[in-house]
């Protein structure tokens, strides 16, 4: 399978402008928001293949929107954004009913190329 649509969802402007720059000359198709319901409204009508969202935005979490995602693309590979040392504790951690990957927050260049390298493997 090929993973080639990344959304990237992040309530920080100047962290989406960097993603963007970043991912330009790659072989991914990026989408990238800053709202959860525009999120949403991406992944109802592309057919996304990995999901980074930050853990913590404003209208939903990043496990909230995750979950909503995989309504649409079950399949979906999700990756988890956060600078928090610890996960919050809710029913979709403690029960490891939503898989996902997890990135720390600040990452390196490097530390996400490898993490989207081993995905789309």
């Amino acid at each position: 399978m090929s993973y080639n649509k990344i959304l990237f969802v992040d309530d920080e402007a100047i962290f989406l402008e960097l993603i963007k720059d970043i991912l330009a000359d790659s072989d991914y198709t990026l989408f990238a928001t800053s709202d959860t319901d525009t999120a949403l409204e991406i992944l109802k009508h592309e057919k996304i293949d990995i999901l980074m969202t930050d853990l913590k935005m404003p209208k939903r979490s990043g496990i909230e929107l995750a979950r909503e995602a995989r309504l649409y693309l079950p399949n979906l590979q999700v990756v988890l954004m956060t600078g928090m040392l610890e996960l919050p504790d809710c029913e979709e951690t403690q029960n490891n009913m939503l898989k996902y990957h997890l990135l720390s927050k600040p990452f390196s260049i490097d530390a996400m190329v490898r993490l989207l390298t081993a995905i789309t493997v």
